[in-house]
């Protein structure tokens, strides 16, 4: 069953209004069906009937008037109106639609609202409305400016929030464009588009190659109270990603497709808007935004707004996407060697530069071989990834890993002096040592051996001197018994050695 909805919005007031059968008469007055508590709208401005198959509205005589697609009405003139009309009553501008009733719809689904075309329209019209009052003298010009003056400023607040619209998307591409970091730019674009339409919570969610919704970026509820299990309604996600529409729920708990979901069940959440992002012809993901408390938090007028910050998110996670698959270790994620060069260099020249400190840690899995021998190159593989994850999850986000080749790897640490960078190693060290790896019911550890250098102590030339002497220090490592940290050794500085104690 389609049901008449009606969104009135103006720049203090946004209500949707759904007709029910026979007559609905709006206005001001608390008398009224429907009552719009706006000053420009009159007592009762407007009534509304709906036969279950057409909708009519007629004019009851309104001191402001009312506008269908810029044509007043008459009083107690009545028009049939059809999806799609715009209305307007005083200040309110009103947009009629034909949405299913909840439960049956087959897509949460509202056609977003396509004005800017209509802008330019409306102005045009607007203008010869005044200047034909004006030729033909219908009323003094202060008398024709009071009587234009609510539709001016209806399409006025149009125009400003269309524009804001244009400045906010220009500032979130240049932010996006500049970020080459996959995870540190879905995190960016959710906090962003997050904090826009006021939602406290929200996921973006990418597929993995088994084909399962995981999130790569996520918002908490910021609320008091028990967190739950789970992350986000699943069963919404799913259905956004594979039908590639918008889906909006005024209120998730009330939604008959939804309401029995888990997750709704718990938190009691309201207002839901789940986006696609698409890449050319494939959903490759969905942004997923809700909120606690507040129903109705997000309507149809965001979803230009909301495609076209899809459709950027979706680029610059492309651009990301090559860049990183460009300069990272396909196994292990870490960079490249030929990346981690680059960036070593820089920083060479900026410690320069700046008198920074800048250390560097080369670090190598023992007996990796023997690893690969007696348990297989699949049980190599996951150690590799194992502690590139041990790495990653110790070490900053202005740090720099990279796989160097086979099970070496180097840690670049900028503005960070040896003994900073001492207890970072041990810190590695020491987790990779506790970790437990398994693989065809055989159980085994593994540990690493590392040499540590300092730029400035060691009065390094380039990359290469740099990396020898942390090299160096490794190699002492090794023939020193291996799962051990050595500092390089410098005229200015006296050796140092780490080792495990004794059990």
């Amino acid at each position: 069953m389609k049901v008449p909805t009606i969104v009135w919005k103006s720049a203090d007031v946004e209500v949707v209004m759904s007709l029910m059968p026979g007559d609905t008469v709006v206005g001001r007055s608390r008398e009224c069906d429907f009552r719009l508590d706006e000053a420009s709208v009159s007592r009762k401005h407007v009534v509304f009937r709906w036969d279950g198959e057409s909708l009519a509205v007629l004019d009851l005589g309104s001191s402001s008037g009312t506008l269908i697609n810029q044509q007043r009405l008459e009083p107690g003139q009545e028009v049939v109106l059809r999806p799609g009309d715009r209305l307007v009553l005083g200040h309110l501008m009103g947009v009629y639609q034909m949405n299913a009733m909840a439960g049956e719809r087959e897509e949460a689904v509202r056609e977003p609202f396509r004005i800017d075309e209509e802008i330019g329209g409306q102005l045009e019209h607007l203008m010869h409305q005044t200047l034909d009052r004006l030729r033909s003298g219908q009323g003094s010009p202060s008398q024709v400016a009071d009587q234009l003056a609510p539709q001016f400023e209806v399409v006025c607040k149009e125009v400003r929030d269309r524009l804001r619209e244009y400045r906010l998307i220009q500032e979130i591409t240049e932010v996006l464009s500049r970020i080459l970091n996959v995870r540190d730019l879905l995190n960016t674009a959710l906090e962003m588009v997050a904090d826009l339409l006021g939602a406290d919570r929200g996921f973006i969610l990418l597929q993995d190659p088994s084909g399962h919704l995981v999130p790569f970026a996520e918002l908490r509820f910021n609320t008091a109270g028990p967190l739950h299990d789970w992350d986000f309604s699943g069963t919404i996600a799913r259905n956004c990603f594979e039908s590639g529409q918008i889906i909006i729920l005024e209120d998730a708990t009330e939604d008959a497709r939804f309401s029995t979901a888990q997750s709704i069940i718990a938190t009691k959440v309201k207002s839901v808007i789940c986006l696609p992002l698409i890449q050319g012809e494939n959903v490759s993901g969905v942004l997923y935004l809700d909120h606690l408390r507040r129903r109705s938090l997000f309507h149809a007028g965001q979803f230009e707004f909301l495609r076209t910050f899809a459709r950027q998110t979706t680029l610059a996670l492309e651009n990301a996407k090559l860049y990183t698959q460009a300069v990272t270790d396909d196994l292990t994620g870490l960079y490249t060697r030929k990346y981690s060069e680059t960036r070593i260099l820089q920083e060479l020249n900026r410690a320069d530069r700046y008198k920074r400190p800048l250390s560097l840690l080369v670090a190598d899995i023992d007996y990796f071989k023997k690893v690969n021998d007696q348990y297989g190159h699949l049980a190599g593989d996951q150690v590799l990834v194992r502690v590139a994850q041990i790495i990653t999850s110790l070490i900053r986000k202005a740090d720099l890993a990279c796989r160097f080749g086979g099970e070496e790897f180097v840690i670049l640490l900028p503005e960070t002096h040896l003994k900073g960078a001492r207890i970072l190693a041990e810190r590695i060290r020491s987790k990779v040592g506790r970790e437990h790896f398994s693989i065809n019911e055989k159980n085994f550890r593994v540990t690493i051996s590392m040499g540590l250098a300092e730029y400035h102590t060691h009065g390094v030339q380039d990359v290469k001197s740099f990396i020898d002497v942390a090299d160096k220090a490794l190699y002492k490592a090794k023939q020193a018994g291996r799962n051990r940290l050595e500092l390089a050794e410098s005229p200015k500085m006296e050796s140092f050695s780490s080792s495990p104690k004794a059990p």
